[in-house]
């Protein structure tokens, strides 16, 4: 759908203004009329609202280019990661369109809005003029850095357009994170997540995160209900399906295998799988870096003598044995995990485990003779 509301007029420059952007960015005199305004956009004025901007996706390509700078000069104001989402929702595929996210995860501010209206409405002559009334009129240090993220939809034209939005931001100084193919939400909640003191360094900022969000939102929902009544298998209708949402969807029912058709309650799941009984304990040693595991931390890669014990050992255990050894991430010591068909077999494995560890990797103290919290 297009949008035909007035765009706001460009301030007027003002005498003694304060430098140019083209001080600190010269190539944009060269780089702006590759990337001009469209001559279908001459006596069109785009207008951006909640959706962004949307139309043809044919006569955003300036559009797009100039977005990206706008995206780079919002994280340089609020001194945090923005965000441009490439998508038109539910527009016929041949349209497309850009929406910008701020800090907070949440919606452009409306105060920028005429920003963005007089960027993209502005004739390519014009856009350094824009530009520099932006950073004069909202104080922008044009030094500071400048992050945003950047996902896009499905759509054909949605790579391309989201190549020339990163060009623009990077044209203005901005580093560029790129998802890929993500939804509109996905977007939104890994700005809000990365600027949050409380998430940016851990799980909830990551696609893995997006999802047990929302897995915990929905424990919040259902507390409280009737038991019998979530037994109810019912359909899960999911809108944006054939779009980018569709792949989202499918990563996750990757995940869910057969509970998706199996029409299986939680509690019949649960009764297919009985946990074998284990031992944890730990083993101090005198440098935890020379300990090496592999990705997932299930076998021990280093030292050579540590890695060959422990498979013997857990060999002479029994089929149903398991034991695993990581460096602790806080202390010079190694974790130890055994598991076994009884719970005597799970002890005995974990302690010779530990008594490798401490042979073979530099043990602290005497032998161990028991298990260590």
């Amino acid at each position: 759908m297009s949008s035909t509301a007035a765009a706001p007029p460009a301030p007027t420059p003002t005498i003694n203004a304060a430098p140019s952007i083209l001080e600190k960015v010269p190539r944009l005199m060269d780089e702006l009329p590759k990337h001009a305004k469209p001559a279908a956009l001459a006596d069109k004025v785009l207008g951006y609202g909640t959706a962004g901007f949307r139309d043809n996706a044919d006569i955003l390509g300036s559009t797009f280019h100039r977005m990206g700078m706008l995206a780079v000069l919002r994280s340089k104001k609020e001194h945090k990661i923005t965000g441009l989402m490439v998508t038109a929702s539910h527009n016929a595929a041949p349209d497309n369109g850009v929406k910008l996210v701020d800090a907070d995860g949440g919606m452009l501010a409306q105060s920028w809005e005429k920003y963005a209206m007089q960027l993209a409405n502005a004739n390519t002559d014009k856009v350094v003029e824009v530009l520099d009334s932006i950073v004069r009129a909202e104080k922008i240090d044009l030094d500071t850095t400048g992050n945003i993220f950047i996902a896009k939809d499905t759509r054909v034209s949605s790579e391309h357009l989201s190549e020339l939005a990163r060009e623009g931001a990077l044209l203005l100084g901005g580093n560029v994170l790129d998802f890929g193919l993500q939804t509109t939400p996905q977007l939104h909640h890994y700005i809000r997540m990365w600027n949050h003191e409380q998430y940016n360094k851990g799980d909830w900022a990551s696609e893995a995160g997006y999802y047990n969000m929302l897995v915990d939102a929905f424990k919040q929902l259902t507390t409280g209900v009737d038991p019998k009544k979530l037994e109810l298998r019912t359909p899960l209708y999911v809108d944006c399906a054939h779009g980018v949402g569709a792949l989202q969807l499918t990563k996750l029912a990757k995940e869910l295998g057969d509970m998706l058709h199996r029409d299986w309650s939680i509690t019949q799941w649960d009764g297919i799988y009985a946990d074998l009984p284990s031992r944890q304990t730990k083993v101090k040693i005198a440098d935890r870096t020379i300990v090496k595991c592999t990705e997932d931390e299930t076998q021990a890669t280093a030292p050579e003598a540590l890695k060959d014990a422990v498979s013997g050992l857990v060999a002479a255990a029994g089929p149903s044995a398991r034991a695993f050894v990581r460096p602790s991430g806080t202390e010079d010591a190694v974790r130890v995990y055994a598991e076994a068909a009884t719970q005597d077999g799970a002890d005995a494995l974990a302690l010779k485990v530990a008594q490798a560890v401490h042979e073979h990797a530099g043990g602290v103290g005497d032998m161990p003779s028991a298990f260590v919290a």
